[in-house]
């Protein structure tokens, strides 16, 4: 809803949180092997380091902070996103060849339409 509470749209292989105020793509959780993507443009690097070490405190996390394996759709990254020069992270225009084959699998057998 517009207080800002996520919304969940889904698809026929994933499901999407979005913020409700003002629509941004949140996370996305694919079906086909439970694995969820988070929108890099809702990360704070400081809020999330502050987290990671509260959680370190309490004993329950191994103090890691997440890394970005691929970079998705580059080619529908909005203009001020840069990605850094030395990110050894792989570029794809659309998802990884190998998740790709992922969902194509996972529609076969789950009978989803292509």
């Amino acid at each position: 809803d517009k207080d800002g509470r996520l919304q969940v749209l889904r698809s026929e292989v994933a499901e999407r949180k979005v913020c409700g105020r003002c629509g941004a793509a949140m996370t996305m959780r694919y079906f086909c092997d439970g694995s969820t993507g988070v929108a890099v443009e809702t990360i704070d690097r400081e809020s999330l380091a502050e987290y990671v070490a509260e959680i370190v405190g309490k004993g329950k996390g191994k103090g890691e902070m997440m890394k970005v394996k691929e970079h998705i759709f580059v080619g529908q990254k909005p203009d001020w996103y840069r990605i850094p020069e030395d990110d050894e992270a792989r570029q794809w225009d659309r998802f990884g060849a190998e998740f790709e084959d992922v969902i194509e699998r996972w529609k076969r057998g789950s009978g989803v339409k292509s």
